[in-house]
């Protein structure tokens, strides 16, 4: 597969972005104080979404520091709507205390972890699902089966790091089996970088 970008000036944009510290992830960028680990450009993309889809349930794939989960509380603060439910393998006393913020932790495609999800996003409501767990593509593609079922008509699916290979080849794998249910929203790759291209994705059915 090659380059999941539309152009040579938008690729060499995001390989001069990474470059800056030397292949070792994104710069730096924080909110409030956290990590976020994600591309500001993406961010802005994230709070549109969340500004008119109005989620009730925002259902994230990998915490790690907590500063997205924290980001996506905050604009839901504004709103003065919904909840982040926000899944990692690893609990972290230091993460982010926020009420809009629900943490899980356990294996994203564990069962049990499927589980308490469902359970807490019962009601009804928009919901989003960000997925930026692990990023191999056989990873990425259970936890596709296993959470896009919640998600109906109208709702929103991201899938994260598209740019790296394995998310977007799991993404593929899913749309291949599943191919009624979700369309790509390319509008939200107006801003040229993004570590999520052809991730960003509308529910239809």
């Amino acid at each position: 597969m090659g380059s999941p970008f539309k152009d040579e000036l938008t690729t060499k944009f995001h390989d001069h972005y990474r470059r800056q510290t030397n292949g070792e992830g994104p710069p730096k960028i924080k909110w409030l104080g956290y990590d976020t680990l994600k591309c500001p450009m993406d961010l802005w993309i994230y709070q549109e979404i969340i500004y008119e889809i109005q989620p009730r349930y925002i259902i994230e794939g990998g915490t790690c520091t907590g500063g997205s989960a924290l980001f996506m509380a905050t604009i839901l603060d504004v709103l003065g709507y919904g909840n982040v439910v926000t899944i990692d393998w690893d609990a972290d006393e230091f993460r982010p205390k926020h009420p809009r913020i629900q943490y899980i932790t356990g294996n994203t495609i564990h069962i049990e972890t499927v589980q308490k999800v469902r359970d807490l996003v019962q009601d009804p409501g928009r919901r989003m699902l960000v997925l930026d767990d692990g990023h191999d593509h056989d990873h990425v593609y259970q936890e596709l089966m296993l959470y896009a079922p919640m998600l109906r008509a109208e709702d929103y699916l991201i899938v994260e790091d598209t740019n790296l290979g394995g998310p977007l080849w799991g993404l593929e794998r899913f749309l291949q089996e599943i191919p009624d249910k979700f369309v790509r929203d390319e509008e939200r790759e107006r801003l040229l970088l993004t570590f999520n291209p052809q991730g960003y994705l509308k529910c239809i059915a």
